[in-house]
């Protein structure tokens, strides 16, 4: 065989390449542009909420070192994250099978038989073989940008849990710190109560008030005395829900004080639309959608003929000696090509089912969009609920403190009676704790912000 017969295969298989590769069936993804995303999200500020919100991670954003602890903690104990990180293996060595599919497949077979009746082999054999489909219409690389989609798509799954980890972890802190701040505010009111009572005993052993009195002073004390066993119950719950968060066996868990905690502050301004592209489950809307995309650039490859080249060579003798000779070695090479006949409406079908999924993958993509955006319109509005609501609240303890000290002033004057004092302490302590809880709502809405942006995954 001479040189030119040899490689003349490949010479044609390579023009009919690269002519066939200005002419790819192929498409390449580019995202739509009609996407219902909103400049802003229905609030009074047209001017952008601090880019930086989403650049932070969870290590920057959150400023208490014993929360960041906590959720190192969680990331790595957690059994769903751990079997999320494992999917994502799993997608990566699918990504490396899809590569794979670009490059040759080679072969190689050594034997000895007996043609005729013998103790030794009189024919030995040696020889390989190399086949590629040429990718000619784009097929193998779609089907490979797919599986890589695929992939991506497997990692936005462990990015979501993260950002679930994270955001649950501080929610719990945050309420623990809540609920310290509340339990140690009523067991002040509790002692408080005890020497009211006390106090009413003696106004009446005096004979400055009656038994309704002190009964009501009692009755005051026993609520009081409910509440902080609610409380501590609260906070037993709490952290048992902590350490299933963490990995660990129900334990009291170490926190900072509400007074010293602090996160960057978010307003309740207008969020540039491009920030929810951050959020895993837009990103794997739109992963889905290029999967999708790539899918129907595969099924639509089907309807045009594929190229295979092919090669094998080896050597074949009866003798171990005779394999140096170059008679012993054989060498061919072919080119095939095959059209789809037959299967031809199986092949529209799955390119028409494939156009449908890629269609619904993009309706997907839009309502996650669209749900990103409520999620982050609600927690403006909530952040602003917030912030007014606290305001009010602050306004309102400080008039209650002014009628407690009005109330003492007239009791010390015998204008009025205690109860219009323990009624006044009451109104004190149900204003400490409505702004207690306002703090605690308003840190929540501002890390439930931070994670619908896309924050808690940096």
């Amino acid at each position: 065989m001479t040189k030119q017969s040899i490689f003349s295969p490949f010479i044609w298989g390579l023009g009919l390449i690269l002519i066939s590769q200005s002419c790819l069936v192929s498409k390449n993804y580019e995202r739509p542009d009609d996407l219902p995303i909103a400049d802003t999200y229905r609030t009074e500020a047209a001017s952008a909420i601090m880019d930086s919100i989403t650049l932070l991670s969870w290590q920057q954003y959150f400023k208490d070192p014993v929360l960041i602890g906590h959720i190192k903690t969680a990331l790595d104990n957690n059994r769903d994250y751990a079997m999320a990180t494992n999917q994502l293996l799993r997608a990566n060595a699918l990504v490396k099978q899809s590569k794979a599919a670009l490059l040759p497949g080679i072969s190689v077979n050594a034997n000895a038989q007996n043609t005729l009746e013998g103790e030794q082999p009189d024919n030995y054999l040696l020889n390989g073989s190399i086949s590629w489909e040429a990718d000619l219409w784009g097929k193998i690389r779609s089907n490979k940008r797919a599986s890589v989609a695929a992939y991506m798509s497997s990692q936005t799954n462990v990015e979501a849990y993260q950002a679930l980890i994270v955001t649950q972890v501080a929610g719990i802190y945050i309420q623990l710190m809540a609920l310290d701040e509340q339990y140690a505010l009523t067991k002040q009111t509790l002692t408080l109560r005890e020497n009211h009572v006390k106090t009413m005993r003696a106004l009446k052993g005096a004979g400055m008030t009656n038994e309704a009195g002190v009964q009501q002073s009692i009755a005051q004390q026993l609520a009081t005395e409910s509440l902080l066993y609610s409380l501590e119950n609260s906070i037993l719950l709490s952290e048992n829900a902590m350490s299933l968060l963490l990995g660990l066996n129900p334990d009291k868990i170490q926190r900072s004080a509400l007074s010293s905690f602090e996160i960057d502050e978010v307003g309740a301004v207008g969020v540039p639309a491009d920030l929810l592209i951050n959020r895993p489950d837009v990103k794997a809307a739109e992963l889905n959608l290029i999967q999708a995309f790539e899918l129907t650039n595969v099924a639509k490859a089907q309807f045009y003929p594929s190229v295979t080249l092919s090669a094998n060579g080896g050597y074949n003798a009866l003798k171990l000696s005779e394999w140096v000779k170059p008679d012993a070695a054989f060498f061919n090479v072919a080119a095939s090509l095959v059209q789809p006949v037959l299967n031809k409406r199986q092949i529209r079908t799955n390119y028409e089912i494939s156009q449908l999924n890629q269609q619904d993958a993009l309706l997907q993509y839009e309502q996650s969009l669209i749900n990103a955006g409520k999620e982050v319109s609600d927690a403006l509005f909530n952040i602003r609920l917030n912030n007014r609501q606290l305001s009010v609240k602050e306004k309102q303890l400080n008039a209650q403190k002014s009628a407690l000290k009005a109330s003492n002033h007239l009791l010390e004057n015998g204008m009025v009676n205690y109860l219009e004092v323990l009624l006044a302490q009451e109104g004190v302590l149900n204003s400490q704790l409505a702004i207690i809880n306002e703090q605690t709502q308003l840190l929540s809405n501002q890390i439930a912000l931070y994670k619908a942006l896309g924050g808690a995954v940096y």
